[in-house]
């Protein structure tokens, strides 16, 4: 799966073959195919392990606040967590953000399966703000949501982009 991160943050879903995983994970194209099925199916469990493995104790911090003061923690928190997480699963997040588009489109129920716990989470965190006061009512969650991970996405890029 190591494999699999790499070529596909590096080329890109359409363009990555199963021959060349074969060749950086130093095995057989048929125990890639016998493993996995099919290049879509890797890439469904690499979604899933992102999301479950890595993203998922990131949104431990996000536990609804009953405080403007633990806002800002667990906010803080949650931020230096994530970026810590980008740090360590480079590629994986690369493949995802290089690969969005493509993503939903090829597999559109294992992706929203695996987000929509994760925009949820967030989503969950910015109501109870705005239930307990801590957060205007006015704030549109669902747009505060998009922007705030739209900013981690365009900082990966912009990181690319510098390279």
């Amino acid at each position: 799966m190591e494999a699999a991160t790499k070529v596909f943050s590096e080329k890109g879903y359409d363009a990555a073959s199963i021959r060349e995983l074969a060749a950086l994970a130093n095995t057989n194209l048929a125990s890639i195919n016998y493993h996995f099925k099919s290049k879509q199916n890797l890439m469904d469990l690499l979604i899933e392990d992102f999301a479950d493995n890595k993203l998922s104790p990131v949104l431990l911090a996000l536990d609804p606040p009953e405080s403007f003061d633990e806002f800002k923690v667990r906010i803080d928190l949650f931020i230096k967590q994530f970026l810590n997480m980008v740090c360590k699963e480079y590629d994986s997040f690369l493949m995802l953000q290089k690969n969005l588009d493509t993503l939903v489109r090829i597999s559109p129920d294992s992706f929203k399966d695996s987000f929509e716990k994760v925009h949820g989470c967030f989503l969950n965190f910015i109501n109870h703000g705005i239930k307990n006061r801590i957060l205007k009512d006015s704030l549109d969650q669902e747009i505060t949501t998009q922007i705030f991970f739209g900013c981690f996405f365009d900082l990966v890029k912009t990181n690319e982009a510098r390279k």
